[in-house]
């Protein structure tokens, strides 16, 4: 889908033009979470201004209000719905929901119920939380949707997978797996 600029998705060493109350206001992601600077430091003035996401609220059938912030692409475009991991929120994946839009694909970042601004706890609903951001992209007027789900994220989005008649392919980033003490999700 993206083809050669894979290299530009979700880079450690890129700065992300962000308000401030996203992600350390515009700080050096690789900084922000590992404490020390990247090997590049871009200047902000280079980079293409980028657009707000917009907060949207939503919600799986009988489960906790669920916040996801959306970045547009035209519609009939492609979509993808981006599923942090544990003890992760939308704002993090901010960067890889910029460098889509940017493609002309529209993004959905979802906090998973439990997780950043959405309500609830942590439990198996979460397969229907990545069912309800699919419905919300595909509401937006895009057929054509994906998943990325990063370590925790990846195991509801490979679920989700099983239990819609919607086709869309999902990209697992270190996808968590089930504890063989537990029920699996």
């Amino acid at each position: 889908m993206l083809g050669g600029q894979l290299h530009e998705i979700a880079a450690t060493d890129r700065k992300v033009a962000l308000g401030s109350d996203r992600c350390g206001g515009g700080q050096h992601l690789f900084e922000r979470h590992h404490q020390r600077a990247g090997r590049y430091q871009i200047p902000l003035a280079i980079l293409p201004p980028m657009a707000d996401p917009e907060p949207i609220a939503l919600s799986a059938p009988g489960g906790p209000p669920l916040a996801a912030l959306a970045w547009s692409a035209p519609p009939g475009s492609p979509g993808v719905l981006i599923v942090p991991g544990l003890s992760s929120r939308k704002e993090y994946h901010a960067d890889f929901g910029e460098a889509l839009a940017a493609s002309g694909i529209a993004a959905l970042a979802l906090d998973l119920r439990g997780h950043g601004e959405s309500g609830g706890t942590p439990d198996a609903g979460v397969i229907d939380d990545v069912l309800a951001g699919l419905e919300a992209l595909a509401a937006r007027w895009h057929a054509r949707l994906g998943v990325r789900g990063s370590a925790l994220g990846g195991l509801p989005a490979a679920r989700a997978h099983r239990r819609t008649t919607r086709p869309h392919p999902v990209v697992s980033l270190r996808p968590a797996r089930t504890d063989p003490r537990h029920p699996p999700l």
